[in-house]
């Protein structure tokens, strides 16, 4: 992992009371995979997730990512901490001082939080982009979304150097 529950608390939960269980590893990992993978690059992904210790180079890279990854961990882990499963099904949790969100608020919450996210992504892309020599395995991609009859298919190009210009 390329964060703890802990690091993500601290740097995208406003409320600090969060209870460290909820944010289970499996959550950090669909956010790296689902987030994070994609915007780095999957040897250079590979090459992070496997490096122990980190050399000062990419060290500076995770310093980056840590923040942009907490709010996408948010992002995964919110309908778990605001809707919980237990054998009665699924409940939201109240007490006498708090009310639920609509689905409204709660779709906007989302979308801010993954809003944030990838604005930190981008702070992180930039540095790296600006230091591109010292990252060989960098690949960027872009996501390129098509319309054929109604399916939508989602492909990725792989940007090199020379074809930014």
């Amino acid at each position: 992992m390329l964060i703890t529950a802990q690091e993500c608390i601290d740097l995208a939960f406003t409320n600090k009371n969060v209870n460290l269980a909820l944010l289970k590893n499996n959550f950090i990992e669909i956010a790296q995979e689902d987030h994070i993978r994609p915007v780095l690059g999957i040897k250079f992904y590979d090459e992070l997730i496997t490096q122990s210790p980190f050399t000062a180079d990419n060290q500076k890279v995770i310093d980056l990512l840590k923040p942009a990854l907490a709010f996408y961990v948010k992002y995964e882990a919110l309908p778990d901490l605001i809707i919980q499963l237990g054998n009665k099904g699924a409940r939201i949790p109240t007490d006498e001082f708090s009310i639920a969100v609509s689905n409204e608020q709660r779709s906007e919450f989302l979308r801010k939080i993954k809003s944030h996210g990838d604005s930190l992504a981008n702070k992180m892309i930039r540095f790296i982009e600006d230091n591109r020599n010292k990252y060989p395995l960098y690949i960027r991609t872009v996501t390129v979304k098509s319309n054929f009859g109604g399916i939508i298919f989602d492909e990725e190009i792989f940007v090199s150097k020379e074809d930014e210009r």
